[in-house]
């Protein structure tokens, strides 16, 4: 799944329209890489709101910790100081804090 940061170059709708494309056609949202991330992990970690609104709406896990580090998107943005782009409030809403 396209889920880093220069994929947010183009258009925010262009760019919501191919990842829900990407779904539709089959991509799971949920499917994890060989050592547990899932594409909301990748998202979190570029700062790719755009990503992790579309992966909710999809029925992403948010919560899904990742195998090696058993951590969630959400502690991978803290970690990367992306704390400004997202925050999960309770792990239910995607919302802007900008």
């Amino acid at each position: 799944m396209i889920c880093n940061r220069s994929a947010t170059l183009i258009d925010p709708e262009e760019y919501r329209f191919i990842l829900r494309k990407t779904i539709e056609f089959g991509c799971n949202v949920n499917w994890k890489s060989k050592l547990g991330e899932s594409a909301a992990h990748f998202a979190a970690i570029s700062g790719n709101l755009v990503a992790l609104e579309v992966i909710k709406e999809q029925g992403g896990d948010l919560k899904m910790k990742s195998d090696t580090s058993n951590e969630s998107p959400l502690d991978y943005s803290m970690k990367s100081a992306h704390v400004d782009v997202f925050k999960v409030s309770a792990y239910e809403d995607v919302i802007t804090i900008r």
